[in-house]
């Protein structure tokens, strides 16, 4: 679909631009007037009513928006069932896509451990993360928000959880979901928790309380 959609959109900026120059637009401004199309912002006028070229790049930009709709649409069913189906087994969950986390998780994808990824659930908090979609592409499942809202927390199933790494970048937010994850779990088997502390005090007063 990805390949199909931009055949559209080429197909809509060369049909454009050559439908707006012979209508006497200069180049700049056939070439302008062909990307508008794509913000569906069409030409007024009955000038342009005949030109078949015009036509064509007007549909091939509304089909090409479609198809990119269409293809952000399933993808994101896709990982909503696919996490589902991750949950409903025995997982493990990477909770940060920092430094730490694409560490271990590239040692993972040198390995081309497939059952291990597959069995593997990567949530990250931030949506600007510039890994989500490289690890995405990995083979990885990326789960976009906070694991102490409500939304994720409906899905969550600690029951079948056997090993979590925390490593978000702030010591305090790492304890706190470490605490969160304890206090939630429990499922008879044993659980692994490997939570990243830089600071030493805090790390010392982790130990004591837990």
């Amino acid at each position: 679909k990805n390949f199909i959609s931009g055949c559209f959109a080429l197909i809509a900026l060369i049909s454009g631009t050559l439908g707006f120059l012979v209508e006497g637009v200069h180049i700049f401004g056939a070439i302008q007037k062909s990307f508008a199309l794509f913000g569906l912002n069409f030409p007024d006028g009955k000038q342009y009513e005949n030109n078949v070229l015009i036509f064509i790049a007007a549909i091939s930009a509304v089909l090409s928006i479609f198809l990119i709709a269409v293809v952000f649409f399933l993808r994101g069913l896709f990982e909503k069932q696919y996490i589902k189906k991750i949950l409903s087994s025995e997982h493990s969950l990477i909770i940060g896509l920092g430094e730490i986390s694409r560490s271990y998780l590239n040692n993972i994808h040198l390995e081309t451990d497939t059952e291990q990824i597959s069995k593997l659930l990567i949530i990250e908090r931030d949506p600007t993360n510039r890994y989500i979609d490289e690890y995405r592409e990995k083979g990885f499942s990326v789960l976009v928000g906070d694991i102490l809202s409500q939304s994720i927390q409906k899905e969550m199933r600690y029951e079948n959880l056997i090993n979590v790494l925390i490593a978000i970048g702030d010591d305090r937010h790492n304890i706190e979901l470490s605490k969160h994850l304890i206090d939630n779990y429990n499922a008879e088997n044993a659980i692994k928790i490997v939570i990243h502390i830089q600071n030493k005090d805090l790390e010392i007063l982790y130990h004591s309380t837990i």
